[in-house]
């Protein structure tokens, strides 16, 4: 098997762009015209400092023939070779920090009038991620009993354990921000609906698991929930989804990457950040994959921030 180091470099899909831009002698904002999008995105792609979503991917297939399959799987593939390497430097932390880029570190925060900040987990891989958008918080555990409050419907599943975690140490902290997540792992049905993939029980469920998603695509799901006194409703909350596809996997490369015991305590019985090596491409956010969608999170502070001392806004229960 090969190093890492062996392996060759994954293309930037800014630079695939770039080269299929000079093939037909196109300026930005040539380009800029044909796909009716602003040159700074374009801009922004080529450099490296924005990725290309669904939209702009069948903008893209348009114009240059490519399809849209491809420049979303060549994205992916970039994003997720640049977060391993962040990953096995231990800067999950620089991942989060994309969220919310210009903001100094360890600057006075806006929101920070809703007093201290707690985290309703002990997840070490949400700690770090969090860690990159504030400098101080507590960590609480919230002991829930998760499969309790499970339903069929994982969107469902993760915003409704999500708020309950926060709610659960918001009743011990009411003057605290307090944060809650909790991921699902989605599988579909042959005949239609979805299938949660909680935390594997044993050695032969992790196995069970990825054979299931092995060669397929599925869904990960992130509940997010904030909890303040500030809000009306004492809470904001809301889920992000981001659709994960693995190559074909022997029961061998099952076998060999469950006897590291990093799927255990995983949802979906993997970890995108860690050693596995079979994710194919991922379409959404990194960090929701990880367990706390950073950018969701960021939007939630931003609306805190918003709020005038002593006044209230609208929930968002998206």
């Amino acid at each position: 098997m090969k190093e890492t180091s062996d392996l060759p470099p994954v293309l930037p899909p800014g630079e695939i762009l770039i080269e299929l831009r000079q093939e037909r002698n196109w300026t930005q904002a040539r380009l800029s015209q044909i796909l009716q999008r602003p040159i700074q995105l374009i801009s922004d792609v080529e450099r490296g400092k924005r990725e290309i979503t669904a939209s702009t991917a069948l903008q893209l297939e348009a114009a240059f023939g490519l399809p849209a399959e491809a420049w979303l799987h060549a994205q992916g593939a970039y994003s997720l070779s640049l977060a391993k390497q962040r990953a096995e430097a231990g800067t999950l932390e620089r991942i989060a920090r994309r969220a919310r880029p210009d903001t100094p570190r360890g600057a006075a925060e806006p929101w920070s009038k809703t007093g201290p900040v707690v985290l309703a987990s002990r997840s070490p891989r949400r700690i770090e991620l969090l860690q990159g958008l504030i400098e101080r918080f507590e960590v609480e555990d919230p002991n829930l009993d998760e499969e309790a409050l499970a339903c069929e419907d994982p969107w469902k599943t993760a915003k409704r354990l999500a708020l309950a975690k926060a709610e659960k140490v918001f009743a011990r902290y009411p003057n605290a921000l307090v944060i809650g997540g909790d991921t699902v792992v989605a599988h579909q049905l042959e005949h239609g609906g979805f299938e949660s993939l909680g935390k594997p029980r044993d050695v032969a469920e992790a196995k069970d698991t990825l054979a299931r998603l092995s060669g397929k695509e599925h869904w990960v799901i992130s509940g997010l929930a904030v909890c303040s006194k500030r809000l009306p409703r004492g809470f904001l909350v809301g889920a992000d989804t981001t659709r994960v596809r693995f190559r074909r996997l022997s029961a061998e490369e099952i076998a060999r990457y469950v006897a590291t015991g990093e799927p255990m305590d995983k949802a979906g019985a993997y970890a995108i950040q860690g050693h596995c090596d079979f994710v194919e491409s991922y379409e959404g956010s990194l960090t929701n994959v990880v367990g706390l969608p950073t950018e969701r999170l960021a939007e939630f502070l931003d609306v805190l921030a918003a709020l005038p001392e002593g006044d209230a806004q609208e929930s968002c229960d998206a």
